[in-house]
């Protein structure tokens, strides 16, 4: 008797099935680096924004406080335009105490700015030195963070990040149905292809998996039951009398 070989598709191949459990798994797993990678960069954002402007408090505290201690309107203008155009800054507040009346508030903020969620804000005293070992603070100045370019940053660096997941992901997957094909699928294939052409006139031809040497594991065991097993066959076939071609 001759069964015919596979057939020609199968519904639900193993190695497509174990595809499918390795992209899911990479899938939750990238979903989980993701958001923490993106809480760190997030983090990593606001302290990077905060060294900012702490950077720019440094260059312009000194000028800001000699420009209102001379009550140099030009230069002071001069000063607040320049330190609002720095990229970190969304709005700068500078408050001149006046002596009698209402402190003085100057604002500069960048087009477009909007206070709606998180940045840091630094707030600085402006002091200058009128003779040594005095110290006389003139205002104070507030350098808040511009939200929008904090989430552009985030954005870009989330992206940079759900590319290489997934791209890590994608190469796992296929790397594992390679690997399972070459490893599994063919030799399985070969064993089911020679067991369907079996018959009482051809019981002698050997399992041979085309691998360069044993290596004692599962296929090797199944290729060692199929030759016991063909040893057994041609007594009970008599047994039942099955009829050979």
């Amino acid at each position: 008797m001759n069964v015919n070989t596979l057939p020609p598709a199968l519904a639900q191949p193993l190695g497509r099935r174990l595809v499918l459990a390795t992209l899911s798994f990479c899938l939750l797993f990238s979903l989980a680096t993701v958001a923490l990678r993106s809480w760190h960069a997030w983090a990593n954002g606001l302290a990077t924004m905060d060294s900012e402007l702490a950077l720019i408090d440094q260059v312009f505290q000194g000028p800001l406080a000699k420009a209102i201690w001379e009550l140099d309107h030009d230069n002071l203008d001069t000063q607040l335009d320049s330190a609002a155009q720095a990229a970190p800054v969304g709005r700068l507040l500078l408050n001149i105490p006046r002596p009698g009346r209402a402190d003085e508030v100057i604002e500069r903020r960048r087009e477009g700015f909007s206070a709606v969620g998180p940045a840091p804000v630094l707030v600085r005293e402006l002091a200058v030195a009128p003779y040594p070992g005095a110290r006389e603070v003139v205002g104070s100045l507030t350098l808040e963070g511009d939200p929008a370019l904090l989430r552009r940053r985030l954005w870009r660096e989330m992206v940079s990040i759900l590319l290489t997941q997934l791209v890590q992901s994608l190469a796992l997957a296929g790397l594992i149905m390679a690997m399972f094909n070459r490893l599994v699928t063919v030799h399985v294939k070969h064993i089911a292809r020679h067991l369907g052409e079996l018959g009482p006139d051809n019981l002698g031809q050997r399992l041979r998996l085309a691998r360069p040497k044993r290596r004692n594991d599962e296929l090797d065991l199944l290729e060692g039951a199929s030759t016991r097993c063909k040893r057994t066959w041609p007594s009970t076939w008599n047994a039942i009398g099955w009829p050979s071609r």
